[in-house]
């Protein structure tokens, strides 16, 4: 009776264990799924990623548009949506916005802070869209009294520029060039140039060089910006043209006199193939744009389909 017993017991302990064992492997087995499912995912987000491409930074291939003083208030999607419909696939601004001072307002570069989420909602979208994204920083002009300006130069606000550079640091190199300073010619303008591109080259982006506003080399960066002063000059060959001149401004704008616009597609356009054909880039500054021009954009485009 005791054998009975005691076989029955044994019985129904190794049942016991056979079922914890088999509960065992197949919590693991799902431990296991759950696991290469998440790395399948993983791998396959990575695929469906956007990611740039060496084109995409060619310099024969830029072509660009941005308002620039205003890109913050834009409804990004749309904007950049029709950027991509056109094959502009070049975006810049100036992150400190020119135009707050334009309208008596020193705002931004005094709180940079306050530019923090649209940038940061400008770079993941422009990533979705594989749209390169130049950010001029500063412009040297700051100070001079044009435009509005309220004669604060860059030596005024050297803490809170920093601030900035951190702010588009923090989002990191992919997708993004870095111009320091346009139209360098103070002396905390050259130091903050020198100091940013040893910065941002660290940190793996990409640079551009507009020392003088109409450099002719990189000068160590990864491209040069030209400002020509009219649309007799493309430049020089290798590099990026910029409309951000005065004069150049007046003259594409459609009554030949304004230089924050409305600028003329027709003009625009001519001027861009012409550029373009030339092998250099071209990006239109839509100095004075308060909303996207979309028919600058379609402008722009147009050249790649004639």
């Amino acid at each position: 009776m005791k054998k009975e017993i005691l076989s029955i017991v044994t019985l129904s302990l190794s049942s016991q264990m056979r079922n914890r064992e088999k509960s065992g492997k197949i919590k693991i087995l799902i431990l296991a799924l759950l696991c290469h499912t998440i790395c399948a995912c993983s791998v396959l987000d990575r695929m469906n990623s956007p990611s740039f491409k060496e084109y995409e930074y060619n310099v024969k291939n830029i072509l660009g548009y941005g308002p620039v003083n205003h890109w913050f208030s834009q409804d990004f999607e749309k904007w950049l949506d029709a950027q991509v419909k056109n094959n502009v696939n070049w975006v810049t601004i100036e992150f400190f916005c020119w135009n707050s001072q334009q309208e008596g307002r020193s705002h931004y570069y005094e709180n940079p802070d306050d530019l923090k989420k649209p940038y940061q909602k400008l770079v993941k979208e422009c990533r979705k869209r594989n749209i390169v994204l130049m950010v001029s920083i500063v412009n040297d002009n700051k100070g001079s009294g044009k435009y509005g300006d309220d004669r604060k130069g860059l030596a005024y606000y050297k803490s809170q520029i920093r601030r900035g550079r951190e702010i588009i640091f923090d989002e990191g190199p992919e997708g993004v060039v870095i111009q320091p300073v346009a139209e360098t010619q103070t002396q905390e303008g050259q130091t903050f140039e020198s100091e940013t591109i040893v910065l941002a080259h660290q940190n793996g982006f990409k640079t551009c060089w507009n020392n003088n506003s109409r450099p002719t080399n990189s000068n160590g960066c990864t491209y040069f910006a030209y400002h020509p002063s009219s649309t007799s000059d493309i430049g020089i060959t290798g590099g990026i043209i910029v409309v951000d001149h005065g004069q150049i401004l007046r003259e594409l704008s459609k009554n030949g006199k304004n230089v924050f616009g409305p600028y003329d597609p027709i003009k625009v356009s001519n001027y861009a193939a012409e550029v373009y054909t030339g092998q250099r880039g071209f990006i239109h500054y839509g100095f004075g744009d308060h909303q996207v021009d979309f028919d600058i954009i379609k402008a722009i485009g147009s050249i790649t389909k004639k």
